[in-house]
């Protein structure tokens, strides 16, 4: 299970006490922004009871002082042993029932899912008794997900993009280029009179995606926030999906041999 370190969780406590801005406070696990999000994974999960203790030792609401979390997140479909080996026998449905008790019990008030495939989040759909609010998936011109996208806004699943920018500074051989950089975006931008990097949230705003930008500089974190005062038009939406081809930034490697592996090639 992911597990936030006390100093970051006091830091946290005390930002939201205090009417911080608190999209300026980012860690591993959470991310706190118009409303607080909460991420775990499914780690050790033999059955609700255990869920419901590892909720309070996570530090969820607990260490933040609230009496509910917003948003609950399964954050893999891949459930892991406390040694990080693979746990063969628990299935995400599983860990998606422990999780509807703690909305019975007012703990959380929405629960989702993150880098779920589309057949997975349909099969939650289907057995689950409290519908999915989100997913979360990386999401960029480069990787449009066009078909999971679609998928879930037919189904009421809010899908909240990570990675909108591609990790310009994230080293791979195999990167198509930095997307900040891509002619495209640059030209859109300056029509605009915007920042690359405004161009890629808005585009993702314009598709009815939740964007999520990590950044630890207010500069940026104002920047990214300005993206209400321009809207982009119906043939920078074509330049920016035809930059589209499938390029993910976190590519999993070590659970690609799971049978649970959400991303296996040509699967939405």
């Amino acid at each position: 299970v992911h597990r936030q370190r006390k100093g970051k969780a006091k830091l946290q406590q005390k930002c939201i006490s205090q009417g911080c801005d608190a999209m300026k406070i980012y860690c591993k696990t959470y991310k706190v922004a118009l409303q607080l999000g909460t991420a775990m994974s499914p780690c050790s999960a033999e059955n609700p009871g255990s869920w419901n203790r590892c909720f309070n030792s996570c530090a969820s609401a607990m260490y933040l002082s609230l009496d509910y979390v917003d948003l609950y997140l399964m954050h893999w479909p891949i459930a892991l042993n406390e040694d990080n080996s693979f746990d063969t026998e628990t299935h995400f449905l599983e860990t998606w029932k422990a999780m509807e008790e703690l909305v019975d019990q007012g703990l959380v008030r929405h629960i989702g899912l993150s880098n779920f495939n589309q057949e997975q989040v349909g099969e939650v759909i289907a057995a689950s008794r409290v519908h999915p609010a989100a997913l979360q998936v990386e999401c960029h011109p480069y990787l449009a997900q066009r078909e999971l996208v679609d998928y879930c806004l037919q189904n009421r699943v809010q899908v909240m993009c990570y990675c909108p920018l591609a990790r310009a500074g994230f080293p791979r051989p195999d990167r198509p280029g930095n997307l900040l950089e891509h002619p495209s975006v640059v030209d859109i931008a300056k029509r605009n009179n915007a920042t690359p990097a405004q161009v890629l949230l808005r585009f993702q705003l314009e598709r009815g995606i939740t964007v999520i930008p990590k950044s630890i500089s207010p500069a940026r974190i104002k920047e990214n926030i300005d993206v209400f005062r321009f809207e982009l038009s119906d043939d920078d939406i074509v330049l920016l999906d035809a930059i589209d081809q499938g390029w993910r930034v976190l590519l999993n490697e070590r659970d690609q041999d799971h049978p649970l592996f959400p991303f296996p090639p040509g699967k939405p």
